[in-house]
């Protein structure tokens, strides 16, 4: 049976296609683990300066799968995962 060109085609689009999915996916594990650690911070902050006589912010807000807040002091850091494959 001959190679038709069409073949190389479509075993390039299913190996791009898994390796998109497989990164897309370990990316997702990883900002879930990066949020929960955030969470974390913000939890050990309240507990170590939850009472101090002036409050300075230090919070963490999830906001979806995608996007994570952390706020303290006058400033916020915005973490986004940015993906084309959804």
């Amino acid at each position: 049976m001959d190679v038709l060109p069409q073949d190389d085609l479509f075993d390039g689009v299913q190996k791009k296609a898994s390796f998109k999915q497989e990164l897309y996916r370990l990316t997702l594990e990883n900002i879930r683990m990066f949020k929960s650690t955030l969470n974390e911070l913000a939890l050990e902050y309240k507990d170590r300066h939850g009472n101090a006589k002036m409050q300075i912010p230090f919070e963490f807000r999830d906001k979806g799968d995608f996007e994570a807040e952390l706020k303290f002091g006058g400033d916020i850091l915005i973490f986004v995962m940015h993906t084309k494959y959804l």
